[in-house]
């Protein structure tokens, strides 16, 4: 649980790497209502787009996109060519941040995983469960953590969506030792256990930053259309528009749903298949469902999680190029 704070005004702003962000956020925001807060959501993108749908009373702002892709293979890579632009995009969201703490007169600003949202004139409290951010090289280890903390320790607190105990889904990462305090604050999901029947042979809950999301849609599209004796319901997680129509009656298509239509899909599930993502892994241990888990292709913050769940809590990991090979 986060702690309890009464009666403030707070900003929450997750960062628009997929859904993720966004989708462990929507607890968070749920629990500060219930302390008796005015919540007020930030956010860029389909992350925004979700926040707004969970949440249409709340007020929400605009803020400067990271506009992070996968264009190649190594992360690191992508990030170093991506780094100006993104470096660019935290100067700006600071901009954004005081100006939005100004106008709005917010007591707190909360940021999960969004480098530059704080105000020199409030509270700012920074979520992640990348303390330890894992690659094969420790050389790039040592400095991707070093610069990740460079930035946290700019915040006033760290909140750590795990468990402390020998519990934790997150491993090592969550383990580092930071300048500010840091609070375990559990498991957060939006979704709920429901005892429904199991209608759905499989569900694919898709997100992520592209074009790897769509290139694993593709791959997934083509490996299930022939099995027509199956019911098969596809979460795009996107509203951009898909490359391929897909008319197979045995395979329903949505693009961003809701808390509430994600979670009947996916309790309702037999199978699910979905990205290595860390809010998805606290999603399907909430609900006690095991996944195939394709880890994004450079981003070995999936692969470490994938690695390290494989064959626990019903989980299995598959690299995505053998997913046309796979018997799943």
């Amino acid at each position: 649980m986060i702690p309890t704070i009464t009666n403030k005004r707070i900003v929450v702003a997750p960062l628009c790497w997929g859904l993720g962000h966004a989708s462990r956020c929507v607890p968070i925001i749920n629990q500060l209502h219930d302390q008796g807060n005015t919540v007020a959501i930030a956010s860029d993108g389909e992350a925004l787009t979700l926040l707004r749908k969970e949440f249409p009373e709340l007020e929400s702002f605009e803020l400067p996109e990271y506009e992070i892709n996968y264009k190649y293979q190594s992360m690191i890579i992508n990030m170093a060519v991506q780094g100006p632009k993104i470096l660019c995009a935290i100067k700006k969201e600071k901009t954004e941040a005081e100006q939005i703490a100004s106008s709005w007169n917010a007591d707190i600003l909360i940021s999960d995983n969004r480098l530059g949202f704080r105000s020199n004139t409030t509270k700012n409290v920074y979520i992640t469960h990348q303390l330890n951010i894992p690659h094969p090289n420790k050389i790039i280890s040592t400095v991707a953590n070093r610069l990740h903390r460079h930035f946290i320790n700019k915040y006033d607190e760290c909140w750590i969506p795990d468990y402390e105990d020998d519990r934790s889904l997150a491993g090592k990462m969550t383990q580092a030792e930071l300048k500010i305090p840091k609070r375990f604050i559990g498991v957060q999901s939006r979704l709920v256990k429901e005892d429904v029947n199991e209608d759905i042979d499989l569900a694919i809950i898709l997100s992520g930053p592209e074009p790897q999301r769509m290139y694993l849609e593709e791959k997934l599209i083509k490996k299930y259309t022939h099995l027509s004796n199956k019911k098969i319901i596809l979460v795009r997680g996107t509203e951009s528009v898909a490359k391929h129509t897909v008319n197979q009656s045995h395979i329903t298509v949505h693009n961003l749903l809701t808390s509430h239509d994600i979670n009947n899909i996916m309790n309702r599930a037999k199978q699910i298949v979905c990205r290595a993502g860390y809010s998805s892994i606290m999603d399907l241990v909430v609900l006690g469902k095991g996944a195939i888990l394709v880890p994004t292709p450079g981003q070995y913050e999936q692969e470490y999680l994938g690695k390290v769940l494989d064959r626990r809590y019903g989980f299995r990991c598959i690299e995505q190029y053998n997913i046309e090979i796979s018997t799943i």
